[in-house]
C-alpha cells in the first residue's frame, strides 16, 4: 500500500469496510501512511467501518460522522485547494422529513397506546379546592419544569397569587367533562439505545 500511494501520489484515502479493532487500526494506518492523519467512526461502529487517511498538510475538519459516513472538510495549504468529501461505508437512503415524522408517531403511538378512550370523569361537586390543592402539594417536587417552563414549586410556593386560576381551570374540567389539549401533553427527548441508529425502535423516550 505505502508504494501504490507513492506511486500515485495519492494525498488523501478512504477505506471503507474494515474488520479490524480500534487498537490495531493505529498501527496499521501508521505502518500503511505514516505520520498522515487518521480519522475513523468507531465511536459510532463497533468494528470502525470508515477510515479516513490524509497527509499531514492538509487541513481536516470532521463535519459530522456516524456509523454510515464521514464527512468533512478538507484545505490543501500548499496549493489553496479547499472541498468538501463523504466516504461512505453504505448506501445512505436520504428520507424526506415528514416521511420521518410518520414513522416516529406511528411507532410511539402504538407503543403508548391507551387502554380505554373513555375514561370515567369524577362528579364536579364532589371536588373540592382543599382536594385540589393537597394534590398540588403531593406532587413531587425538585423536577424537571413542565411543558409551561414553571416546575411544581411555582404553583406551591406562591400558591395564594395562582390559586384562582388553577382552582377555576381545574373545576372546568370537571364541569364540562373536556381538557384541554396542551394541559395534557408532555415534552418526549429520545435517547439512543445503540450506536448503530437504523430503526425508530433504537431510540428510548423519555418524558
Amino acid at each position: 500500500m505505502t508504494l501504490f500511494l507513492k506511486k500515485y501520489r495519492i494525498e488523501v484515502m478512504g477505506i471503507v469496510e474494515t474488520i479490524v479493532k480500534v487498537n490495531k487500526a493505529r498501527r496499521i494506518t501508521q505502518k500503511m501512511a505514516k505520520d498522515w492523519q487518521a480519522k475513523y467512526n468507531y465511536d459510532h461502529a463497533y468494528n470502525g467501518h470508515i477510515w479516513l487517511l490524509c497527509k499531514p498538510h492538509i487541513k481536516l475538519q470532521i463535519l459530522e460522522v456516524n456509523a454510515q459516513f464521514i464527512y468533512c472538510e478538507m484545505e490543501d495549504s500548499n496549493c489553496q485547494i479547499r472541498l468538501f468529501l463523504i466516504v461512505i461505508y453504505a448506501r445512505i437512503e436520504i428520507i424526506k422529513p415528514k416521511q420521518v415524522e410518520d414513522q416516529f408517531l406511528s411507532f410511539f403511538k402504538k407503543l403508548m397506546r391507551e387502554s380505554s378512550r373513555i375514561l370515567p370523569c369524577p362528579n364536579s361537586e364532589e371536588v373540592t379546592t382543599e382536594e385540589i390543592f393537597d394534590v398540588v402539594k403531593s406532587m413531587p417536587t425538585n423536577k424537571a419544569p413542565n411543558v409551561d417552563g414553571f416546575p411544581i414549586e411555582s404553583f406551591t410556593q406562591h400558591w395564594e397569587e395562582v390559586k384562582g386560576d388553577v382552582l377555576a381551570n381545574v373545576l372546568v374540567f370537571f364541569q364540562t367533562r373536556k381538557i384541554n389539549k396542551a394541559i395534557n401533553c408532555t415534552a418526549i427527548t429520545l435517547i439512543p439505545k445503540v450506536r448503530n441508529l437504523t430503526q425508530v425502535k433504537d431510540y428510548r423516550p423519555i418524558a
